[in-house]
């Protein structure tokens, strides 16, 4: 059980594209000190296809990343958490001209 504090993070719509390789194109460091673990909550996740989210903490010792739509089909979902007080959030993209939107962390 952890709280919860609202943060909402949106890239730009649409994001910009990366190259081939994938670019990371958006990211947002997100802290809550003495946290033991990060879990972001996306209310909408909408990428291109060959895009994606990575989450990972701060020393890429954890990764964690969502293509599409997210694995809830459209729905709001809650991602695997990460450890420790800090998680980045990335944006990939090759392609571009997605959209997503809307994440709050919990500890």
């Amino acid at each position: 059980v952890g709280d919860e504090e609202a943060l909402v993070i949106e890239s730009p719509h649409p994001y910009a594209s990366g190259d081939a390789s994938g670019t990371v194109v958006f990211s947002r460091h997100v802290k809550y000190p003495g946290a033991s673990y990060i879990a972001l909550h996306f209310d909408r996740l909408e990428l291109a296809p060959g895009d994606r989210v990575v989450i990972r903490g701060p020393g890429g010792q954890e990764s964690y990343a969502y293509e599409g739509v997210g694995p809830n089909h459209g729905r709001p979902f809650w991602a695997l958490s990460i450890l420790g007080e800090a998680a980045v959030l990335e944006l990939v993209s090759g392609a571009g001209g997605g959209a997503w939107a809307t994440h709050r962390r919990g500890r």
